[in-house]
């Protein structure tokens, strides 16, 4: 059974654990981005969910246990109409995603920090909450999945919030980076630079685009076009195998810059990019690709490590 966080993805350890963790985090990327869509109240379930249904069978026609912490008003709370039930936002989105993939939920109710004991111990199938992304706990994840801000981002200036930050710079697992506003995830672009941080970026990516059937465009910037030619002639080769309908961009200018850019431009879905590549002191002085692209890309990022 996949263990599932709204802010943190959990799988059990396989030989093939890399491949599964990266196609469960494209499947629980693809339903944010559906579930999080704007629909009408009348809407039906967003048109992926047959699809997604007849791949993962196992669990349509299940209930499962949803711990959760009902002392959390807006997100997890008892009912004030009905003591039996639970409201808030996490009970609606674990609802939808029941919804989509066909199974129900049933409800136990646990102290805040009784919710990954209560997981890891098989006493619940799927923890939906508000759970903080921390140094620790993404140790034990094979992906973690956080907002761009937290509940004031109406208010913010763009920049990246507090907490996100500090987990970009600290987590030792790929992270999936997610603005507030959310779309059906269609189109995918790398940015890769021939590094080996973006070689493992690459590899994300040829996974999402192989599972999710969506185009995947590999950017990159150089002010050298021969050697920019030879990056890309290394992208090349390496998707060559994966048969995923794959497009080449070579760009000049500065690099964050020509990146967020293109992103607008080609109204990309998500983007696969390397973790930070100089040392913190020199960010400080003179900042990063990954830190300007993770604080004013229009679309989600996935970070990997």
């Amino acid at each position: 059974m996949h263990k599932w966080f709204s802010t943190e993805t959990r799988t059990q350890r396989t030989p093939s654990a890399t491949r599964a963790g990266l196609r469960i985090a494209a499947l629980g990327a693809f339903l944010l981005a559906g579930l999080c869509a704007p629909m009408s109240a009348n809407a039906a379930a967003p048109a992926g969910c047959a699809a997604l249904q007849a791949k993962y069978p196992s669990l349509k026609g299940k209930q499962l246990v949803n711990a959760i912490n009902p002392h959390t008003p807006g997100y997890e709370a008892i009912d004030p109409k009905d003591p039996n039930k639970y409201v808030g936002f996490d009970i609606d989105l674990g609802e939808q995603i029941g919804e989509c993939l066909g199974f129900t939920l049933t409800y136990k109710a646990v102290t805040f920090a009784a919710l990954l004991t209560t997981l890891s111990s098989g006493q619940a199938d799927i923890v939906i909450s508000d759970i903080y992304a921390t140094e620790e706990r993404a140790k034990a994840a094979d992906l973690v999945m956080i907002g761009h801000r937290g509940v004031h981002e109406r208010f913010s200036t763009g920049l990246l919030g507090s907490t996100a930050e500090s987990v970009a710079r600290k987590s030792p697992r790929p992270l999936f980076v997610s603005p507030k506003r959310l779309r059906e995830i269609k189109r995918l672009a790398l940015a890769y630079d021939g590094s080996e941080r973006a070689s493992k970026a690459m590899h994300a990516a040829a996974e999402f685009a192989t599972e999710l059937g969506a185009p995947l465009t590999v950017i990159t910037v150089a002010r050298d076009a021969r050697m920019g030619e030879r990056v890309i002639g290394e992208a090349r080769h390496y998707l060559e195998p994966y048969r995923v309908d794959a497009s080449f961009k070579l760009l000049s200018g500065h690099a964050h810059e020509e990146i967020v850019r293109f992103l607008g431009e080609s109204e990309t879905d998500l983007l696969f990019i390397g973790a930070y590549g100089h040392s913190r002191i020199i960010e400080m002085v003179l900042g990063s690709t990954t830190e300007y692209v993770l604080r004013n890309a229009p679309c989600p990022v996935f970070l990997s490590r």
